[in-house]
């Protein structure tokens, strides 16, 4: 089974930063979702923006990441240790095939959509 101590330390640093990319991704749609007609901000004062609008989205993101990053973290580990010979059993197929759909749409910048809108965005 693979461990936290077997990855280089260079899978850490990817994935801080790939889930930073995506939180400050989500703090742009964030702002340019609530802008106005002419490219000029609505009525909202500047702490106003951050705390309810851009410090949640990055956050959520975030997280949404990162969990796509421990699920592929848990695919990695899981393989080796559940094809024993035989193959896997139905609830080892199962989890395995959820952690990996967490993984690709969580890592892939989607889970938070697949969250909210309670199904995977066209």
């Amino acid at each position: 089974m693979v461990t936290l101590q077997d990855l280089p330390w260079w899978t850490f640093a990817v994935a801080a930063g790939w889930c930073s990319y995506q939180g400050f991704r989500g703090i742009i749609e964030q702002r340019l979702a609530h802008t106005g007609e002419r490219g000029v901000a609505k009525d909202w004062r500047p702490w106003e923006r951050w705390v309810v609008l851009y410090i949640h989205d990055f956050a959520f993101r975030f997280l949404c990441t990162a969990a796509g990053f421990v699920a592929l973290y848990l695919v990695v580990s899981f393989k080796d240790n559940m094809w024993n010979g035989a193959g896997p059993s139905a609830p080892e197929a199962a989890l395995l095939i959820s952690l990996s759909l967490i993984a690709l749409i969580g890592v892939g910048g989607q889970l938070h959509y697949a969250i909210l809108l309670g199904k995977v965005p066209r």
